[in-house]
């Protein structure tokens, strides 16, 4: 409907009756027969071509109010980077679910963005940053340690330069493709042309090899465009959003 309006997708709908209605069914070999069960069968696993099965995983029940579930039933895609362009040499790879939509971004320092497309309405995105460790910070390096440094990615010194009405919910510690992470769960709001937009998300930092890597994931409730609609919609993608971060792969360890 979105990609053809209502009037064409009636006439898709219609075209499609009229071709199934004109096949013939009535001589089908046996090797015909074998290869349709076989397809059939594929299908029941999940084996299916694109889009139908992102529109059947969309439509999901069972993933609407468990987003983590769809993950954890193997239905899910890997973005690799080359090493060309915004990824600055490195080689990563990040997953997402099948559901989602992989996009490229304007801003230079966005290798990626990835987007869900709840039928709610809502907006749910993840973002993968590459970026050169500013020299002032190597030097920083040299006289403190590297988790100082990682802790000072999510204070709010930093993390208001790009977000002025940033609020740090939680912050914390943890160990990503085998790198020591800090990450900072927050909350914030954006002025837009038509109103304030409320967003709640987790944000996930660590340094390779001269560059900052950062994962962001965030959810705006478009039902109810309040700071605590967005927290109430954060709870149901929290659990998505940890495992996800946690499947980052820095492929340079291991095959470049």
């Amino acid at each position: 409907m979105d990609e053809y309006g209502k009037g064409e997708w009636s006439k898709i709908k219609k075209d499609l009756n009229a071709q199934l209605n004109s096949v013939d069914v009535s001589n089908v070999s046996r090797q015909e027969a074998s290869a349709f069960i076989d397809t059939v069968n594929k299908r029941t696993k999940g084996d299916i071509q694109s889009p139908v099965l992102e529109t059947l995983l969309l439509f999901n029940p069972s993933y609407w109010y468990n987003p983590l579930q769809e993950v954890l039933d193997d239905f899910q895609k890997e973005f690799k980077t080359d090493g060309t362009g915004k990824s600055l040499g490195l080689h990563l790879g990040i997953v997402y679910p099948a559901s989602w939509e992989a996009k490229e971004a304007r801003a230079p320092h966005i290798v990626k963005k990835f987007v869900g497309k709840p039928l709610n309405g809502n907006i749910v995105q993840c973002m993968l940053f590459v970026n050169i460790l500013p020299a002032e910070l190597k030097d920083a390096l040299a006289l403190y340690d590297r988790d100082k440094l990682l802790e000072y990615f999510t204070t709010e010194e930093v993390l208001k330069e790009g977000m002025p009405n940033v609020k740090i919910l939680e912050t914390g510690t943890a160990t990503i493709a085998g790198e020591k992470t800090s990450w900072a769960k927050i909350s914030y709001s954006q002025g837009t042309t038509m109103s304030e937009l409320y967003a709640c998300g987790i944000i996930y930092n660590l340094m390779y090899k001269g560059h900052i890597i950062q994962i962001q994931y965030f959810v705006n409730n478009m039902e109810n465009n309040t700071g605590q609609g967005a927290k109430e919609v954060m709870e149901l993608y929290e659990p998505l959003f940890k495992l996800l971060a946690f499947k980052l792969y820095i492929y340079d360890k291991f095959q470049y």
